[in-house]
C-alpha cells in the first residue's frame, strides 16, 4: 500500500513538472459559424474568444478521407471577428457529410489530431444557401441565404479592419528575401477572371478572381468596388485562392448598374489591383477575361471557379441571316484586353466583312478566337456574255462543219450518177 501510494505522488509530480515547463496550449474558441456547400464550396470561421488566434497549418477537412485543405503560414484570426476559406473541400452535395476544424497538432488522418469544431448535415440545402449559426458561433444551425463575411444575425461585416497608425518605427524592418505568400497587402499577380453584374431575379451578383501565382494566396480585408467615388458601398472580404487557381466573392447587396460601370478590385489599404468598365450587360451572362496577358473582357456563359467559356458573338442578325456566309471556330488562345469588346460587321463597297481583334499569347483561361470565312456565289454579268458567246460561236463551227461534209457527199454523189450515166450510153 505504501508503495502505491508512493507511486500516485510521483505520477501527479511529473504531471505539474510537465505542466509548469511545457508551454501552455491555447483552447481557441474558434467556431465553425456558416457553411456553403454549392455552388462554391466555402467554410466560416468566427473568433470568439479576447485573443488573436495563429491559424497556421489549421486543417479543414469532411467526414474523411485522404485529402483535406491546410490553412496558409500566417493567417491571424482577430478577437471578435471571421476569416472566409474558399476550396475544394469534397464536401457532399446530394448526400451526408461533416465538416471538421483540427488545430495544427497533426492532420485529420492522424490518431493525434486534436479537433476544434464539427458540424454534420443530411445534405446540401441548395444553390447559394448556407448552414448558418444563429445566433453567431453558439446558436443552433439552420439555413439561410449566404451571408459570408458578415454576421449572421446582424447587417454588419465580421471581417477584421487593420486600423492605419501614423506612428514612427524606431528601427527600419528589414526587407524579406522572398515575397511572403500571405502578406495580403503585397500579393501581386491577383486578376478578376469574371464578373456577375447583372444575375438572375434571386441570384447575388458575384466576382470572381484568378491567382497567377505558384503559391497559394490568402486575401484579408480586400475589397470589390464600383466606379471610384460611385453610390455603392464597398465590399470587404477575405478568402483563399489555391495555386492557379479561382475564388468566387459573393455579394449579399447589388453594387453595379446594369446599363454601365466599373468593377473594381483593391487590397486592403484600397490599392487599385485591377479592374475593367462596361457599357451594357446581358441578364444571367458574364464578363469574362480571354487572357491573362491582356485586359479585355468579354460577354461569357457563366463559368464560376472554371477557366473562362468562349464568347458569344455579338452579330447583327442581317450578317447572320445571310446564306452566303459560312463561319468556322478556330480553338486557339487569345489575350483579353481593358474593356467589353462587341464583334461588328461593317461594309466595305456593299460586301459584309467580320473585323476581329486577334493576337497570339499564351493560353490562360482557355478562351477561343472566332474567325469567318465569307463565299461569293454571283458572277458578273460580263463573265456571262463570254461564256454565252463561246457557247455560241462552239455551235456555229459545228453546223458549219455539217455542212461541209452534207455539201460534199452531194457534189461526190451527183458526179458518180454522171459518169456511171455516160458509160451506160
Amino acid at each position: 500500500m505504501k508503495d502505491t501510494f508512493k507511486d500516485i505522488f510521483t505520477s501527479l509530480t511529473l504531471i505539474f513538472i510537465v505542466c509548469l515547463i511545457l508551454p501552455p496550449v491555447l483552447f481557441a474558441d474558434i467556431k465553425l459559424n456558416e457553411v456553403l456547400v454549392e455552388p462554391d464550396q466555402s467554410v466560416e470561421l468566427l473568433n470568439t474568444s479576447t485573443d488573436e488566434v495563429d491559424l497556421s497549418s489549421w486543417y479543414i477537412d469532411d467526414s474523411g478521407g485522404t485529402t483535406y485543405y491546410t490553412i496558409p503560414q500566417n493567417t491571424i484570426i482577430h478577437p471578435g471577428s471571421c476569416l472566409v476559406f474558399s476550396s475544394n473541400f469534397n464536401f457532399n452535395k446530394t448526400s451526408a457529410d461533416t465538416v471538421r476544424i483540427f488545430d495544427n497538432t497533426a492532420p485529420p488522418v492522424s490518431t493525434l489530431s486534436a479537433l476544434i469544431d464539427i458540424f454534420s448535415y443530411s445534405k446540401s440545402p441548395g444553390d447559394g444557401i448556407s448552414f448558418i449559426r444563429s445566433p453567431d458561433a453558439h446558436g443552433e444551425w439552420t439555413t439561410a441565404s449566404a451571408s459570408l463575411s458578415f454576421f449572421n444575425t446582424i447587417e454588419e461585416t465580421c471581417l477584421y479592419f487593420q486600423p492605419i497608425t501614423s506612428s514612427p518605427t524606431p528601427t527600419p524592418s528589414p526587407t524579406p528575401s522572398i515575397q511572403n505568400s500571405n502578406n495580403s497587402t503585397n500579393i501581386k499577380n491577383i486578376y478578376i477572371s469574371e464578373a456577375m453584374v447583372a444575375p438572375d431575379t434571386g441570384d447575388n451578383e458575384w466576382v470572381e478572381l484568378y491567382n497567377d501565382n505558384n503559391f497559394e494566396v490568402n486575401l484579408i480585408d480586400w475589397y470589390i468596388d464600383d466606379i471610384a467615388e460611385g453610390g455603392s458601398t464597398q465590399k470587404k472580404f477575405s478568402l483563399s485562392i489555391p495555386v492557379y487557381g479561382f475564388a468566387v466573392v459573393d455579394i449579399k447587396s447589388s453594387v453595379f448598374n446594369n446599363s454601365g460601370d466599373e468593377v473594381r478590385l483593391l487590397n486592403s489599404f484600397g490599392d487599385l489591383t485591377d479592374s475593367f468598365t462596361y457599357d451594357f450587360s446581358q441578364k444571367g451572362k458574364t464578363f469574362g477575361k480571354i487572357s491573362f496577358l491582356s485586359t479585355e473582357f468579354c460577354t461569357q456563359e457563366p463559368s464560376k471557379n472554371r477557366f473562362n467559356n468562349t464568347c458569344i458573338d455579338n452579330l447583327d442578325d442581317e450578317s447572320t441571316q445571310n446564306n452566303d456566309i459560312k463561319s468556322t471556330i478556330n480553338l486557339e488562345s487569345k489575350p483579353y484586353i481593358s474593356k467589353v469588346t462587341k464583334i461588328n460587321t461593317p461594309t466595305i463597297d456593299g460586301k459584309n466583312y467580320i473585323e476581329i481583334n486577334s493576337t497570339k499569347t499564351n493560353d490562360v483561361l482557355g478562351a477561343s478566337t472566332l474567325s469567318y470565312k465569307y463565299s461569293q456565289t454571283d458572277r458578273k454579268p460580263f463573265l456571262n456574255s463570254l461564256l454565252l458567246i463561246s457557247a455560241s460561236y462552239s455551235l456555229l463551227t459545228l453546223l458549219s462543219v455539217s455542212l461541209k461534209i452534207k455539201l460534199r457527199n452531194e457534189k461526190n454523189i451527183s458526179v458518180s450518177i454522171h459518169t456511171l450515166s455516160r458509160k451506160l450510153t
